[in-house]
């Protein structure tokens, strides 16, 4: 199977492209915003978090364009310093606006789909883009995980999937004005969830309980799927369409689940060094002769000494 590998100039399209899409998801959403309320103008309509997913689609195809052309017209003009500054601003653009236009307005429940589906691709490939862009973030960043087995890894996830279940949660409640029943139990079951991962994932004497945590944590997950995804009669869960508290509460189930197979069987995670082991091997065998063929003659090794 043929591997595809983007290079910088790749991750730049595809922010790009995201970016312009998420641009004019928002500007069309403003759009039929204004078109619903008669006395209102696109501007009137195009305030807040709306006016900032417009903004933040127009400033990242801006400098996605121009990164672009520095990838092809003019690379490592500079050391590369312009592109390493440039991918580091998408990347905090995106970072700045996942929560806002996500959590709530315009694209917190999911629609425009566009939108809120482009708003993480280029969260994701800013972030790539500035790996390859940055050296020295990305050194940093591969020495913070150079020191993460498969379980810390697992329970890092975890962590993250609970602080976006556990925001967008928060927010629904911040909106409601009130943090009763079933909204209050989703903001519970990512915050216990993020603090035990927390406890967990940096206290190293804790480190050697984690096999004890993963199945509690899978359990929580589970229970958290059912009554928080699913339009039950009597509480009808928060996050039964495609929105941030959806994927994170599927997210945190999932990675609960690989964690506690990590931890009690199930499932390995692949260790390097197999070519060293089977470079020491071939080197001890002995060298096959084919049948029928002159055996090899032995190396003249000089006169014998007396």
């Amino acid at each position: 199977m043929v591997a595809i590998e983007l290079d910088k100039t790749g991750k730049a399209a595809v922010v790009l492209v995201g970016s312009f899409v998420e641009m004019w998801a928002a500007g069309a959403n403003c759009d039929n915003i204004a078109q619903a309320h008669p006395t209102w103008s696109t501007s009137d309509a195009c305030k807040d978090e709306r006016g900032w997913a417009v903004a933040v689609g127009v400033i990242s195809t801006f400098f996605a364009a121009i990164q672009l052309l520095l990838g092809k017209c003019a690379p490592g003009v500079a050391g590369g310093l312009p592109e390493m500054i440039i991918s580091i601003i998408i990347w905090l653009l995106w970072v700045c606006s996942v929560p806002s236009i996500t959590m709530g307005e315009p694209f917190g429940d999911g629609s425009p789909a566009n939108g809120f589906y482009c708003t993480w691709l280029c969260l994701v490939f800013s972030y790539l883009l500035m790996l390859e862009c940055a050296p020295q973030v990305a050194g940093l960043i591969e020495k913070i995980s150079g020191v993460m087995d498969s379980e810390k890894t697992a329970l890092f996830i975890i962590g993250m999937a609970s602080l976006i279940e556990m925001w967008h949660a928060a927010k629904i409640c911040d909106d409601a004005n009130s943090c009763e029943d079933i909204n209050a139990w989703a903001v519970a079951a990512g915050c216990m969830s993020l603090i035990l991962c927390m406890l967990f994932g940096l206290i190293p004497p804790l480190h050697q309980f984690i096999k004890f945590l993963a199945p509690v944590l899978c359990i929580w997950w589970f229970i958290g799927m059912l009554t928080l995804t699913m339009p039950n009669r009597d509480n009808i869960g928060p996050f039964v369409s495609t929105c941030n508290g959806f994927c994170g509460t599927w997210v945190a189930c999932f990675a609960s689940l690989a964690l506690c197979a990590l931890c009690w069987g199930g499932l390995e995670a692949s260790e390097g060094g197999s070519a060293d082991e089977s470079g020491s091997a071939d080197a001890g065998a002995e060298p096959s002769v084919e049948p029928g063929a002159a055996a090899p003659e032995p190396e003249d090794e000089g006169p014998a000494k007396v």
